[in-house]
């Protein structure tokens, strides 16, 4: 259970807090669902960020050697990604 203070509840009454709860766990289940539900636009956009991130890493992992920075590393990734078309800046987690 949350405490009132910490959820901003403080000066609520009890009902109120209550309801915000119930509200809150409604929006999330609800927005958990339609995560889910993906349209063919979306899968298409997922399969291309695969196919390019695929690429993209087999690409680092060709370039590892000793002494390689994670700056050299991100640079791949990076000129992978613009080559393939991704138009958002990614970032890697190395």
């Amino acid at each position: 259970m949350t405490n009132p203070d910490s959820a901003g509840l403080k000066n609520k009454k009890p009902d109120q807090a209550n309801n915000k709860n119930i509200r809150n766990r409604f929006y999330n289940q609800l927005t958990n669902t339609l995560r889910e539900i993906k349209t063919p636009e979306e899968l298409t956009l997922l399969r291309k960020a695969v196919f390019i991130s695929s690429i993209a890493h087999a690409e680092a992992m060709k370039a590892i050697r000793p002494n390689i920075s994670e700056r050299e590393l991100e640079g791949i990734l990076t000129f992978v990604h613009k080559k393939y078309g991704l138009k958002k800046k990614v970032t890697a987690q190395l």
